[in-house]
């Protein structure tokens, strides 16, 4: 019997990792053994594979592939060119996040990147396919899309159609909803794109005032809606500060009556714009979280079809109804040579509209950028191969503990990691020092607060 590769997978391979099959259809890797890729390399429409024949073994691992649908007997025909094996010789990125403007259409009074003074230039459309380019030769084909406001580029459809060609995936849109009308959802259905839309909302009666622009909140309501008529799943990013926090309640429970799957609400961070706010209008962090406790069986009670975050103290998901706080880490004695101090640093990284590479969207301080490399003007293999990129992404916990003295005397230390390294890095200029939100966590004690309350509500 013939068995062929069906039509969605592509086989490839990465630096360290060359066993790997691209999901097409969903943007997704997935990585195998060297047994496993054996098998699944002869599912080439040619080789003849009796499984019978087979050690129990590799009759499981063939089996799995069909029941898994990526294999099926062959009527005929051969693999196609694009899933012939191609092997990148570059070290692994699922995907990344990529700033094709700094400019934006509000004057957002929280903004870390300074985008109302236009700190950040704005990226050509040959630039923006440039970069789309060197990043499908390194086999990164899953973008975010972001901003300044990254509607208001003016090649913004031409960027989704180039990207498209090239069978990349936008996977998520980041946008105040000003300029998200029925034309950009009939370019993602044309050209098969249906990225998770991220809206900026941050509650009735004080959106506009944060934003900047008169009539914001009707604006983020309609692009909301709009979002959801299209049948696109709609996410909110929500900030609370001094004066909106106290409406939460209210604002997730309209937001729920929306369609909105998901509400990630986080407090503002104490940089660019927002500093010239901060006295006036600021929150303790500590009072953050005593809001936060404040709010978690009101939004149990009142039965929210969202999922929701609440900075990194609680999120829950509301249709397995399981809850946990990222602050929390699975770390130990045993494993802290192994456990990576950010996976998501591992996985990704961040493309200004400049070109330049940071391991991080929330990493733009003088530090980094001064040190960073830039897509326009050097070899991406090289950049994410070079020890920029690859030393920061491999940092495990042991390397923290033994560059931070302070935390690794803390018996939370575990539990911890110090924190978002992206946080600690813009408050102390140290990739090794503390988060200290995190910190008011553990030491304030908001986790054991946190626990006596899902014991309470009995939140698993």
């Amino acid at each position: 019997m013939k068995y062929i590769l069906n039509d969605q997978y592509s086989l490839c391979g990465y630096k360290g990792l060359p066993f790997a099959l691209y999901d097409i259809k969903k943007g997704k890797t997935h990585f195998f053994s060297k047994e496993e890729y054996s098998l699944l390399l002869d599912c080439d429409g040619v080789t003849e594979i009796n499984i019978k024949e087979l050690n129990e073994n590799d009759q499981k691992i063939m089996r799995s592939f069909i029941n898994g649908n990526l294999i099926r007997i062959n009527d005929d025909q051969k693999l196609k060119d694009y899933q012939e094996y191609h092997s990148y010789d570059n070290y692994f990125k699922d995907g990344i996040q990529f700033s094709i403007t700094g400019r934006c259409n509000y004057k957002c009074k929280h903004c870390f990147m300074s985008a109302p003074h236009a700190k950040y230039d704005e990226m050509s459309l040959e630039d923006c396919i440039k970069v789309i380019n060197k990043l499908n030769e390194c086999g990164i084909r899953n973008i975010q899309i972001t901003g300044g406001e990254p509607l208001a580029h003016p090649k913004f459809k031409e960027i989704i159609k180039e990207l498209s060609k090239q069978g990349m995936h936008l996977t998520t849109l980041y946008t105040n909803g000003l300029l998200l009308k029925q034309d950009i959802y009939d370019l993602f259905k044309e050209y098969n794109q249906h990225p998770k839309i991220q809206i900026s909302f941050d509650g009735i009666g004080y959106h506009d005032w944060l934003r900047g622009v008169e009539n914001a909140e009707k604006y983020a309501i309609d692009a909301i809606k709009l979002c959801i008529e299209n049948k696109f799943e709609c996410e909110v990013a929500m900030v609370v500060f001094k004066d909106n926090i106290d409406s939460l309640r209210e604002n997730v429970k309209y937001l729920d009556s929306l369609g909105v799957s998901n509400i990630r609400v986080s407090s503002v961070f104490n940089q660019g714009e927002w500093l010239a706010y901060a006295n006036e209008h600021g929150i303790s962090i500590e009072e953050v979280y005593d809001k936060y406790l404040e709010y978690i069986p009101h939004y149990l009670n009142d039965r929210i079809h969202a999922d929701i975050s609440l900075g990194g103290l609680f999120r829950y998901n509301a249709k397995s109804k399981k809850a946990f706080s990222t602050f929390e880490n699975k770390c130990n004695s045993d494993n802290e040579n192994k456990y990576y101090l950010c996976k998501s640093l591992k996985q990704s990284f961040y493309i200004t509209s400049t070109g330049k590479i940071l391991p991080c969207a929330s990493m733009m301080s003088t530090i980094v950028e001064e040190n960073a490399l830039n897509i326009l003007n050097d070899d991406l293999k090289d950049i994410i191969n070079s020890s920029y990129l690859y030393d920061i992404a491999n940092k495990k916990a042991k390397d923290f503990l033994e560059n931070n003295e302070k935390c690794n005397k803390c018996k939370y230390k575990y539990d911890c990691l110090g924190g978002c390294r992206a946080n600690a890095l813009a408050k102390h200029n140290n990739i090794f020092d503390n988060d200290d939100s995190v910190c008011a966590y553990f030491l304030g004690g908001y986790k054991e607060k946190k626990d006596k309350l899902f014991k309470e509500l009995n939140i698993k």
